[in-house]
């Protein structure tokens, strides 16, 4: 939900659900919250909750296909790239039987990784 980020942080309103997968039988796996500020939110910090950021982010038709794109590649997927200097993020694995075994708050979780989309802690 892209208006969460413009939107005051409330931890009852994450901006994004995260899926295991892309196809119709993608299991929730988690939930991110995603906020437009130039330095890291004040909002959700308990428990070791790292805000982080995502540079220069690919959306295609509002899904996430890149990260760390450039212009022209993003513009040859018919995206539209996202600098991702003031948008911070937290991602929250929560999901029972989906839990990631680096950390409830990690930024990645290397069950959902593959040779396609490697992850590194």
């Amino acid at each position: 939900d892209w208006s969460r980020v413009t939107a005051p942080f409330s931890a009852r309103s994450p901006a994004m659900l995260l899926f295991d997968g892309n196809g119709n039988d993608a299991k929730l796996a988690g939930l991110s919250y995603l906020v437009r500020s130039r330095t890291a939110p004040d909002g959700f910090t308990a428990g070791g909750a790292p805000w982080h950021r995502h540079e220069r982010l690919c959306i295609v038709n509002g899904v996430l296909v890149a990260e760390h794109a450039t212009g022209s590649s993003c513009a040859a997927a018919r995206g539209t790239l996202l600098p991702g200097r003031d948008l911070w993020m937290l991602h929250v694995w929560i999901v029972s039987g989906r839990e990631n075994p680096w950390g409830m708050f990690a930024p990645m979780n290397p069950d959902l990784c593959d040779a396609v989309s490697p992850c590194s802690p």
